[in-house]
């Protein structure tokens, strides 16, 4: 709402004032009224409320029922073994209940715990819990975004929104830019939201909404509100024990009847008829698939996974379609030069030649802000230059030592471009480096093999051939000038050098890993915040779509109706300017399709997704609350060790199902000889624990 309204409109509603901000008063009666300015904590269960729950199986109905059985004939070893098994399954249970309030703790470590407010005209430093809508506060480099705000003011404000959106790159903000209709929140360039951060600039912003009212709030809710679903093996083993149920009650039934009517001892009968019972039922079961997916968690670890949820082994062994984010689990999360434009054509990064191309390369070094010394800092299209540059044998602390910047004119949203001066010898440069259209229009000269000519329309209409071109593969173009005569800072009459064609790349491992899913029949689905275009261009590169058609945006699935999304979703390959909500969609949409889904992400604005599939995969190097609510942990940004893993997963998987099969079948047969012959109680139990203590010892040999 507040991101269709004009700054003024935005302020007179929020009953608040640009010059003074909120009063001591209002902004008490506020706090009151709309309550801290943080996540709620979920209420948390006792230790015995959640051991109690993880009771309420059917297959433990009967377990219990089967301790009951073996105390009455007096076998106090196969009831104590039982008894161990039912309380090993719960204490796992327990552990994993609380996974939910975990993440949502996670979320509230994301708030800023300072924030910069104005308050009866002067500016105070406040803890942002007690920030209230109607706010005014103030936003500097690397401050976290303490509520969501709309913004009044930017001097070359950027946010970081990639954890919350997947953006892939810094988003620049403008407080007088009104979103489209049915926009998202990675196009609300006039808002900031909580726990983004300040990569650039500075502004000013008016506090719309706090705590769970905030975008991240909607994400804890999501998370919050999930309900965890049984995974295909709990729901086998869930229908398994129903089906015991009854053919035990009914063998018991059956049984005492065939007595009475052959006139035998009941009570004989009675006690033949519960042994068999008890033989349907195998306890045994339940601890062979606890011994076999502890084992293999084992196996996993060994190959860089944390499995945080012990089902989730077996699950990952069905899945069928993998969804996964873009920004970072798919792609390096690192912006790359691919390609330059120098000389009239285009070549590939690595054939830049550091004497020819010395002009260009000097360019991406000095005109930068970043550094790659130490920590890498700056914005993440300036760190590509300065790797560029690096890479060819230009380093930027050695060149500003030899050209120190005696002048700049920095970058702003409006102009798109920033001016660093240097001293040359006896002479001054500008470097300049911006936006590519504005850039080439600016340009009265071009640099051709080491010497300035005159810019010919043909020239430079190649060169707007080549932007375009780069821009229809989704790299992000800029262009790269300089200036020896004249105000070195006025951005007119300059000499263009080149242009550089950069992207987020794909992982080289991700492209193999979708082509090894492919053709074990999973299908890969990328599901990012960022751009269609951008998204569709590295989804045909790792060969997850092959047309336009296959792409769909998060706008196009809201003017959709469930059924209609429903009946489209399986053949959509990539999902682009999605929400949080979109993506739980997308996930739920799919399930309901009959899909084992698998996500992988590793951003806040994962979380809910990874919560909703069959399977969540984080990766290691992520958001601490896509970790928190994750089944699976995978030890590096490595798509393709998802293949490894659902391969072990397999193996892992055959040998639980074989198990499972002979332990019922054997049970099933042992029910057909007892009602065939009325075996008797104490050898019908003996060959039933014999097969289980024979069938647990070759599960834990086949595994170790």
């Amino acid at each position: 709402m507040y991101a269709d309204q004009h700054t003024a409109e935005v302020i007179k509603h929020l009953e608040s004032s640009r010059e003074s901000g909120l009063s001591g008063a209002a902004a008490r009666e506020r706090l009151e009224k709309y309550g801290p300015n943080r996540l709620e904590e979920q209420k948390k269960k006792g230790v015995f409320t959640l051991f109690m729950e993880q009771l309420n199986d059917p297959l433990i109905y009967i377990l219990m029922a089967a301790i009951a059985i073996s105390l009455f004939l007096g076998e106090a070893g196969d009831a104590a073994i039982i008894a161990t098994v039912i309380l090993l399954n719960s204490a796992v249970g327990v552990m994993q209940e609380d996974k939910a309030r975990k993440a949502i703790e996670a979320l509230q470590k994301l708030s800023s715990p300072k924030a910069l407010a104005l308050r009866e005209g002067k500016q105070y430093e406040i803890p942002s819990e007690q920030l209230v809508p109607g706010d005014i506060v103030f936003l500097e480099a690397g401050r976290q975004v303490p509520a969501d705000l709309r913004i009044l003011e930017a001097v070359n404000l950027k946010l970081e929104e990639s954890a919350l959106t997947g953006e892939s790159v810094p988003v620049d903000k403008c407080p007088d830019r009104l979103p489209a209709v049915n926009r998202g929140i990675g196009d609300q360039v006039n808002m900031a939201f909580m726990s983004t951060t300040v990569s650039y600039g500075r502004g000013t912003g008016i506090v719309t909404a706090t705590g769970m009212g905030t975008e991240i709030g909607r994400i804890a809710g999501l998370i919050g509100s999930g309900k965890g679903e049984l995974t295909p093996l709990q729901k086998r083993l869930a229908d398994l024990g129903k089906l015991l149920s009854i053919l035990a009650v009914g063998v018991c039934v059956f049984l005492f009847l065939v007595a009475v009517l052959q006139k035998r001892d009941v009570g004989d009968m009675l006690l033949t008829a519960i042994s068999l019972a008890v033989a349907a039922v195998p306890e045994g079961l339940a601890a062979i698939v606890t011994i076999v997916l502890a084992l293999s968690v084992s196996r996993m670890v060994k190959v860089g996974t944390i499995v945080r949820r012990l089902p989730s082994v077996e699950t990952l062994g069905a899945v069928n379609t993998v969804c996964s984010d873009k920004t970072g689990t798919l792609t390096k999360n690192r912006m790359t030069v691919k390609e330059c434009y120098l000389d009239g054509h285009m070549v590939k990064e690595e054939e830049l030649d550091p004497e020819k191309n010395s002009l260009f390369l000097e360019a991406s070094a000095l005109c930068n802000d970043a550094s790659i010394e130490g920590n890498r800092l700056g914005d993440p299209t300036e760190l590509a230059f300065l790797d560029m540059a690096h890479k060819h044998g230009m380093d930027k602390e050695r060149l500003q030592r030899k050209y120190p910047r005696i002048d700049e004119r920095a970058f702003d949203s409006e102009r798109k471009r920033m001016t660093t001066v240097h001293k040359k010898g006896t002479e001054k440069i500008a470097y300049v480096k911006g936006a590519a259209d504005e850039m080439i229009d600016l340009c009265q000269s071009v640099w051709i093999h080491g010497r300035e000519t005159a810019f010919s329309a043909k020239a430079r209409s190649e060169a707007k051939a080549a932007v375009a071109q780069r821009a229809g593969r989704a790299l992000r173009v800029l262009a790269v000038a300089v200036k020896r005569k004249g105000n070195l800072t006025d951005e007119k009459n300059m000499v263009f050098v080149g242009l550089a064609g950069m992207i987020d790349p794909p992982r080289e491992e991700a492209r193999g890993a979708v082509q090894s899913f492919k053709g074990a029949h999973v299908d890969t689905v990328m599901i990012t915040g960022d751009h269609v275009d951008t998204a569709f261009a590295i989804a045909r590169d790792l060969g997850i779509a092959e047309e336009k058609l296959e792409c769909m945006s998060g706008a196009e699935i809201d003017a959709l109706s469930p059924g209609e999304f429903g009946e489209r979703v399986e053949k959509i390959r990539v999902f682009a300017r999605v929400s949080p909500e979109h993506k739980v969609r997308i996930v739920e949409a799919l399930k309901a399709r009959g899909k084992v889904v698998a996500m992988t992400g590793d951003g806040v604005n994962d979380a809910p997704s990874l919560k909703a599939a069959d399977v969540g995969i984080a990766v290691s190097d992520g958001a601490e609350i896509a970790r928190e609510i994750a089944d699976i942990m995978i030890g590096a940004n490595d798509l393709y060790g998802l293949v490894k893993l659902k391969k072990l997963s397999n193996a892992l998987v055959g040998r639980i199902h074989g198990n499972y099969r002979v332990i019922v079948g054997f049970n099933t047969a042992l029910i057909l000889l007892g009602v065939g012959g009325f075996l008797q109680p104490a050898s019908s139990a003996l060959l039933h624990n014999t097969s289980t203590l024979a069938i647990s010892l070759k599960s834990m040999q086949d595994l170790l």
